[in-house]
C-alpha cells in the first residue's frame, strides 16, 4: 500500500508529491513498460533509464507502453493515462 506524501503533516512528507509505501517507507517509482515476459513479468524502464524485470500479478491486463508504480520490483498500480 502506499501514501501520496503531499500533507505536510505527514511524518517524513515531502514537498515533491513523492509516493511512499505506509510499511517501509521506500519510495515507490513509476517506469515505463517495455515488453511483456513470462510469468506475469514485464521489461520496464525508469525515468533515469534503468532497465529491470518486474512482477505484474498485481496490474491485470499489462501492456507494453503502460506507466507502472514500482515497488520493491513489485508494479502496484498502473498510472493513469487513456488507453485507446
Amino acid at each position: 500500500m502506499t501514501e501520496r506524501l503531499d500533507d505536510k503533516s505527514t511524518i517524513g512528507s515531502s514537498q515533491s508529491g513523492l509516493t511512499r509505501c505506509v510499511t517501509c517507507y521506500d519510495e515507490a517509482m513509476p517506469a515505463k513498460v517495455l515488453e511483456l515476459c513470462d510469468d506475469h513479468q514485464a521489461l520496464v524502464e525508469y525515468r533515469s533509464g534503468q532497465r529491470a524485470c518486474v512482477a505484474t500479478d498485481f496490474v491485470p491486463e499489462v501492456r507494453a507502453g503502460d506507466t507502472l508504480l514500482i515497488h520493491a520490483g513489485v508494479a502496484i498500480a498502473r498510472l493513469a493515462e487513456e488507453r485507446s
